[in-house]
């Protein structure tokens, strides 16, 4: 059989048509007989129909097969040529198979259709997408030692909002379950609502491992800018890593830290001129990571031994990364238009606000530089 001429669906099933629209032909003209050439037929008003393939007229002996879906006197084709074994053939005439045959034009027709009907589901997932994140974001929420009062209303707009969302998704299978009832090809209502659960199901498995990783790293910071050290000795490369880390930490005042791990991300290089690798930190616990974010600002100042070029930052996962590279991007397309004062807080673009220091007859253009929330020295 050949694959891209009968096409398969679950929605309805082949019947006879296609042979009593023939035999309604042949009895019309008078029949013929033979694989006498079309041209050469010649049944008063009404021509024999042929084969789009081969040019066999189409009479009662010859089995063939008419498009399902235009019935187009030029649109039949014989099992020859559709290289149809005649028990399937007859399968379909008797409506035992679930097989239907269509013309290439026709064929071009469903495909778009079916392609028109899986982007309704892409929009369906994209939609269930954004209310997982809405739904990450309330329980982000609920950790940060809200009050009670605080809780309870996030719960009741979660509620809300998931309400409104099962709604919507609700509307969106009635919609596409009508198209599916409309087009020929088309998935059916158990497949709609499988291919749903499992986006759901996908969407669910990524964000837990994305916690998980996140969770791993929590107490990982990295630092990027600190020379390395050309010696072969592994050991001696190890310490001399660790004396600067110990030296960094000092800087910044923060030397009470308990540091478990020093080590150097990626392949050592053997060029004298590359770049120094970055140093991931493994620190005691969270608090301390926290204390030593916040504290990477201090190495700006310390011009001396040229700590001023070292940059700290937390140890974040590739999709945590590939959401910080558009946030730097935008960040700098803002200020090329302009804007001025803007810093990543949080995994967001704020504004840094200004606040006077002095009252009465102290000059009001004297400011300090206020940021709204605590930051993490960005690199």
């Amino acid at each position: 059989m050949r694959g891209q001429q009968i096409q398969k669906t679950t929605l309805s099933r082949a019947s006879k048509n296609t042979s009593c629209r023939r035999n309604e032909k042949m009895q019309a003209t008078g029949g013929a007989s033979g694989n006498t050439p079309i041209d050469s037929v010649k049944t008063g008003k009404i021509p024999v129909p042929h084969c789009s393939g081969c040019r066999v007229s189409i009479t009662d002996d010859v089995r063939a097969l008419q498009c399902d879906r235009c019935a187009s006197e030029e649109a039949w084709k014989c099992i020859d040529c559709l290289n149809l074994k005649p028990d399937i053939y007859d399968a379909i005439l008797e409506g035992a198979t679930e097989l239907k045959w269509f013309c290439n034009q026709c064929e071009k027709v469903v495909g778009e259709e079916s392609s028109n009907d899986t982007t309704k589901l892409e929009e369906l997932t994209k939609l269930l997408e954004k209310f997982l994140e809405r739904t990450n974001v309330i329980e982000q929420k609920l950790s940060e030692k809200a009050d009670t009062g605080t809780v309870s209303k996030l719960e009741q707009s979660m509620a809300c909002l998931e309400e409104r969302l099962n709604k919507q998704i609700e509307d969106r299978i009635k919609v596409v379950e009508v198209l599916c009832q409309n087009l020929v090809g088309a998935p059916s209502k158990r497949e709609v609502e499988d291919s749903i659960v499992l986006a759901v199901k996908d969407k669910m498995e990524e964000d837990k491992g994305e916690e998980a990783e996140i969770a791993r790293r929590k107490t990982n910071m990295i630092v990027f800018g600190l020379s390395e050290s050309h010696s072969d000795d592994t050991e001696e490369r190890k310490m001399e890593d660790s004396c600067q880390i110990s030296e960094m930490l000092h800087v910044m005042d923060v030397s009470g830290v308990d540091v478990r791990q020093v080590v150097r991300l990626g392949p050592r290089q053997t060029d004298q001129d590359a770049q120094p690798r970055p140093v991931k930190v493994v620190l005691g616990n969270e608090e301390q990571h926290q204390t030593v974010l916040k504290s990477a600002k201090n190495l700006r100042n310390a011009v001396r031994g040229g700590w001023n070029r070292v940059f700290v930052q937390p140890d974040l996962t590739p999709k945590q990364r590939t959401a910080r590279r558009q946030l730097v991007t935008e960040l700098k397309e803002r200020q090329l238009r302009g804007e001025l004062n803007l810093m990543i807080v949080n995994d967001k673009i704020v504004t840094r606000r200004y606040v006077p220091i002095g009252t009465g007859g102290v000059d009001q253009k004297m400011q300090q530089q206020v940021v709204v929330l605590p930051s993490v020295a960005d690199s």
